[in-house]
């Protein structure tokens, strides 16, 4: 989808509460409890990013909307075959933050919804999910 095109669609959203109907063509919608990339999108445009980060980056919705907005993207997801290029195989619980998320001006997170999704290359699905985002952003 071309920027200008995206950009009309989330002028008419500019508003408090993010409603979007149409996921958009990002990404696999397949994928149980996929987040539209419009609201990704909304974000770009809303707070001018350059480049995003996103941890569980899943079916690749956040690369390829980063794409078509035209940044730099770096994304991390437990899977061992990351979906496209710049998702990188990284494990949230016990891996330290990847080098290349450090200079993002945001990081986008979509966790999976715990045990009511079972995914088969999680090992570890009952653990503290935060402690990746506690090395990002120290409290």
């Amino acid at each position: 989808m071309r920027r200008e095109d995206i950009e009309s669609i989330l002028r008419t959203k500019d508003s408090t509460i993010l409603d979007f109907p149409e996921r958009g063509p990002w990404g696999d919608s397949r994928y149980r409890g996929n987040c539209s990339g419009f609201i990704q999108a909304f974000l770009i445009w809303k707070y001018k990013i350059n480049k995003m980060a996103e941890l569980f980056a899943g079916s690749g919705t956040g690369y390829d909307v980063a794409h078509d907005m035209g940044i730099s993207y770096v994304g991390a997801d437990l899977n061992p075959n990351p979906v496209r290029p710049g998702i990188l195989q990284v494990d949230a619980f016990n891996d330290d933050v990847p080098e290349e998320f450090y200079g993002s001006d945001m990081v986008f997170m979509h966790p999976p919804y715990g045990a009511e999704i079972k995914i088969p290359h999680n090992r570890h699905y009952v653990v503290k999910r935060y402690n990746f985002i506690h090395k990002i952003i120290p409290s």
